[in-house]
């Protein structure tokens, strides 16, 4: 179970990347996204453990769902074109 959860711990970062990538959190008040800056500014920076992240990961899911919904518009798009 630990090994299935660092892979998919990996692939929700990259998602979220994605997500920031894409701009999907745009429309999104910039108050909402200060919480999770400053959270890894001092849990990582600071403290320097990774296990203080759990306040962050509501958001990391956010932005990763967020990329996932605008991957699949565009899949659909792309193959309602190609029809």
């Amino acid at each position: 179970l630990t090994t299935i959860s660092v892979y998919a711990s990996w692939i929700l970062g990259a998602l979220a990347i994605a997500g920031i990538a894409m701009g999907v959190a745009r429309k999104t008040p910039f108050a909402v996204w200060l919480f999770p800056l400053l959270a890894i500014v001092f849990y990582s920076f600071l403290t320097g453990e990774i296990r203080y992240r759990a306040p962050i990961e509501p958001f990391t899911v956010l932005l990763a769902a967020a990329a996932a919904v605008a991957l699949y518009d565009a899949w659909r798009r792309r193959s309602a074109r190609a029809r």
